[in-house]
């Protein structure tokens, strides 16, 4: 009878431990979302001060690698031709959609963003292509949020200008969070230098 009452608690205790273990695996991984927050204050010293025409803002284009809401790193200190994804964080919607919906909140509060029904052949146009948006890891403590956008105003088959644009920011800390904090300002730099470049593009 020992015997047999030891076997059968093993047999229980084995039990317990597998749906235990079942239970655990079956049980979701948190998932943290980012976005850029608040829109930036229109009241800035560093805002470009200058006469806008209407402006028609294309939906930002960008290659398939960035076309997901995945939260990309890279390690510079270990191999700097490999991206990686940071588990259970994740961008709210694509970065080509954040950078259109931030540089539109941007230029309207100039009050130069014009609608798809206003276009006409001499309505300006702002194309923007995001080639590069990731969190750079220089070291296993330092880190710094960066992104690259190519920038072309155009007036109905006519190029005006085109040039690239660089955004970065150091990261507070050296995790997902930090890096969604540094890539807002890094941002948010980049389309207050595009702003500025505009004004030189169009007369005052």
């Amino acid at each position: 009878m020992t015997n047999l009452h030891t076997l059968l608690f093993r047999i229980t205790a084995g039990t317990v431990l597998i749906l235990g273990l079942a239970g655990c695996a079956s049980t979701p991984t948190p998932m943290f979302n980012y976005d850029f927050g608040t829109s930036p204050r229109s009241d800035r010293s560093d805002t470009p001060s200058c006469h806008l025409p209407p402006v028609y803002v294309a939906e930002v284009s960008s290659p398939s690698a960035l076309s997901s809401n995945l939260m990309l790193y890279r390690l510079l200190y270990a191999n700097d031709q490999q991206a990686h994804a940071y588990a259970g964080h994740r961008w709210n919607m694509p970065p080509p959609q954040l950078l259109t919906q931030r540089v539109k909140t941007v230029l309207a509060a100039s009050g130069v963003i014009i609608g798809d029904s206003m276009r006409d052949g001499n309505t300006l146009m702002l194309r923007l292509e995001l080639t590069d948006f990731a969190h750079y890891f220089i070291d296993e403590t330092q880190s710094k949020a960066q992104l690259t956008v190519r920038a072309t105003v155009s007036q109905g088959t006519g190029l005006i200008a085109q040039t690239t644009f660089y955004g970065q920011a150091a990261s507070a800390s050296a995790d997902a969070p930090g890096g969604a904090s540094a890539m807002r300002i890094a941002t948010d730099t980049l389309i207050n230098e595009l702003h500025g470049w505009l004004c030189e593009q169009t007369p005052r």
